[in-house]
């Protein structure tokens, strides 16, 4: 019984003295503005295609996915990214990643995103990627973020309809200089 009283008296003593060391280090600063972070011209210079269903069936990482970046021309695409919320795509001979060239995009959660949103100008037509990495808007020289999309078919089973996930493109794009 002795041992269990110091031990936590040790453990309130290590937890009192912890507690002032953010303090200590300057505190943890401000949280990031992501959509301002965001704003400027970004291109495309990366992008692998996963074939879900090879991976779901456990298929050698060779079959599983392909870097295409150099199969078509994806170094047009370029995205301009406004601090008005507006945004506009020049895609060269690119194949459109948002399926529009015009409109606004905006985050899921301004504070801590995990999806950006694009809307076309007439408000018709929407296109949610999937974030998989901010963290080279702060850390490296060349801004970088990467982005999923996901395409999907309908299957029917038992009379029970259910969407099975088969492709998926994963895009890195970077910060063009000087934005």
């Amino acid at each position: 019984m002795k041992n269990i009283n110091k031990i936590q008296l040790l453990l309130i003593l290590l937890l009192a003295g912890l507690s002032g060391c953010i303090e200590e280090f300057g505190g943890v600063g401000e949280p990031f503005d992501r959509p301002t972070q965001m704003v400027g011209n970004w291109n495309v210079t990366r992008v692998v295609q996963v074939d879900d269903i090879a991976v779901e069936k456990g298929y050698p990482a060779f079959v599983q996915s392909v870097d295409i970046t150099q199969k078509l021309p994806f170094g047009d695409f370029n995205i301009d990214l406004k601090a008005d919320g507006s945004f506009e795509v020049n895609l060269g001979s690119a194949p459109n990643i948002i399926g529009m060239t015009k409109g606004t995009w905006a985050f899921d959660d301004a504070g801590y995103p995990s999806q950006i949103i694009f809307t076309s100008e007439d408000g018709n037509t929407k296109t949610t990627l999937d974030i998989q990495g901010l963290n080279g808007l702060t850390e490296t020289e060349v801004p970088t973020i990467a982005f999923q999309f996901s395409k999907y078919f309908k299957k029917e089973e038992n009379g029970k309809v259910s969407w099975q996930k088969f492709l998926t493109y994963n895009y890195t794009l970077v910060q063009s200089a000087g934005e």
